[in-house]
């Protein structure tokens, strides 16, 4: 169910970051899209064929969309939208991570005109309609449209297509209304998440570092409804020690006694 994401370890090639994965004791990989996107059909095979021979699940391709960037780049994302889906099925993997808008200047949901949210809503009904077989996973992340409840709940109810899911992580707004009473209420629409530690001053932590996040509180929630989605612990940050990596799985451990 916990996996472990590959953009940790942006600066190896792929195989070398399932290698050291997997040996930290993570099963399931979440593959950051720029991991993969240069490969060609063939490579992607293989891949799909090593990370199998090492019991590696993968679940999560995890790309970039730029849907509230005007049209250029609304047309640029769903062109990308489409080889995403295909490195996906050629690598067996269910779910394509989805961004409204993305990175640090992205737009937020206080800055959004109609036009906006127009396009946002085309974008996700597109992408939708590429794969009707493939869960596409929303990022709730800070400067997107989905950076609030409400927000989320909107574009949720909008976009109105069955395999919109979400792919939830703290925000701002969920920390301040509390992570896990927002996590109950959109919890029929989750079907990924991102574990990652809130720290004051400071977006991300490690998993196992003292936060806002009480996660003793967090597995007991997911064992208690019995969750079937995934979940990946996720350092956006490079350069991650290996040793933490373990860490993490370690701390998962202590969690979950019953396995994980």
């Amino acid at each position: 169910m916990i996996g472990f994401c590959s953009l940790a370890l942006r600066k190896l090639p792929i195989e070398d970051a399932i290698r050291q994965i997997t040996e930290s004791g993570f099963r399931e990989i979440e593959v950051w899209y720029a991991h993969v996107q240069a490969k060609a059909d063939a490579e992607l095979r293989d891949l799909a064929r090593f990370a199998a021979e090492r019991g590696a699940i993968l679940t999560v391709l995890s790309p970039y969309f730029f849907f509230t960037r005007g049209e250029k780049a609304w047309n640029e994302s769903l062109e990308n939208a489409r080889r995403v889906v295909h490195c996906a099925g050629l690598l067996g993997i269910p779910k394509v991570r989805t961004f409204v808008d993305a990175g640090p200047d992205g737009l937020a949901s206080t800055n959004a005109r109609p036009e906006h949210w127009d396009a946002a809503i085309r974008g996700l009904q597109a992408l939708c309609a590429l794969d009707r077989s493939r869960e596409f996973v929303v990022e709730t992340h800070e400067n997107t449209l989905a950076d609030t409840l409400p927000c989320v709940q909107r574009l949720l109810d909008e976009v109105g297509e069955p395999n919109l899911k979400l792919n939830y992580q703290s925000n701002s707004d969920f920390l301040d209304r509390g992570f896990i009473p927002c996590l109950e209420t959109l919890w029929p629409h989750v079907s990924h998440m991102h574990w990652q530690q809130a720290v004051a001053g400071q977006h991300e932590g490690y998993l196992e570092d003292p936060g806002l996040i009480d996660f003793s509180a967090l597995a007991a929630l997911v064992t208690q409804k019995d969750y079937r989605g995934t979940i990946s612990v996720e350092y956006c940050w490079p350069d991650v020690d290996p040793a933490r990596i373990r860490s993490a799985a370690a701390y998962l451990d202590g969690l979950f006694p019953g396995g994980w």
